[in-house]
């Protein structure tokens, strides 16, 4: 087991009993535009960098394109975290991705998990669901195999990500990200060990904040795990669910207005 792994699992929040449909991959729109931008096809700064996500495998794209060197996944949905759990378990035991996608359907057979509906937008997934099965979380899991840019698309990216779980370098853990004490002992842990918040994907978690009590809250966790170079990837309802980058730095910016 890796140290910094197990601590950051430490945080795990016991008093969370959300259990909401959760996410297997995204409904959100403009992947590809996104995709461009965060593609790096070489490490140009030196040092340990650290995706930081929310929801579901979408995060792994995006940790494959940035060669991210950890990953962090949080949610406030119990649900989603088990999921995630179970998805790591089963890429360490399955060395293809063909044998990963037959586990987990065979997973979701057994399991009664409830899943919000992730890529209703996508006309390609349309065309794929006419010929899937009639059970869309078998569907999704079955398109994410065949979805351009998917970490589950292709040898290499899906290899990458398993190398990361094989060596313990995905923690996750349940907690609201208004929780910003978590956060700070969370920053604290990656900044003793040396490690830079490379990315942030937040999908549209700023929806659900219910007060401006929230929201300052969500500000101040972001604060905290952000440095000026950090890109965030997010995706208002506001804005349709399509997904923007904005450098940490102009984040900052904007909360010093």
């Amino acid at each position: 087991m890796d140290d910094i792994s197990t601590k950051i699992r430490s945080y795990h929040n016991d008093n969370i009993k959300s259990n909401e449909p959760c996410f297997i991959g995204t409904n959100e729109q403009n992947l590809s535009v996104i995709e461009k931008i965060l593609i790096q096809p070489i490490k140009i700064e030196h040092g340990i960098q650290c995706h930081i996500g929310f929801s579901g495998w979408y995060n792994f794209d995006i940790a494959y394109w940035r060669k991210s060197d950890r990953i962090i996944l949080c949610d406030i949905n119990c649900t989603q975290i088990e999921f995630l759990k179970q998805t790591l378990y089963i890429i360490r035991q399955n060395r293809i991705r063909q044998a990963f996608l037959a586990h987990m359907i065979l997973y979701l057979d057994e399991r009664m998990m409830t899943f919000s509906l992730n890529v209703n937008e996508d006309k390609a997934y349309e065309s794929f669901r006419s010929y899937g099965t009639s059970r869309d979380e078998i569907n999704q899991v079955s398109y994410e195999f065949e979805r351009l840019g998917s970490w589950l698309n292709n040898d290499k990216s899906y290899t990458y990500i398993r190398k990361l779980a094989l060596h313990d370098h995905i923690a996750i853990f349940c907690e609201n990200i208004c929780n910003t004490e978590t956060f700070r002992q969370l920053d604290h842990v990656l900044s003793e060990n040396h490690i830079m918040t490379d990315t942030i994907y937040l999908s549209n978690i700023y929806d659900w904040m219910n007060n401006m009590e929230e929201r300052i809250a969500f500000n101040k966790s972001l604060a905290i795990l952000v440095n000026n170079k950090t890109l965030i990837i997010e995706a208002e309802q506001v804005f349709g669910l399509h997904q923007t980058v904005i450098s940490g730095k102009k984040f900052l910016s904007r909360l010093t207005v």
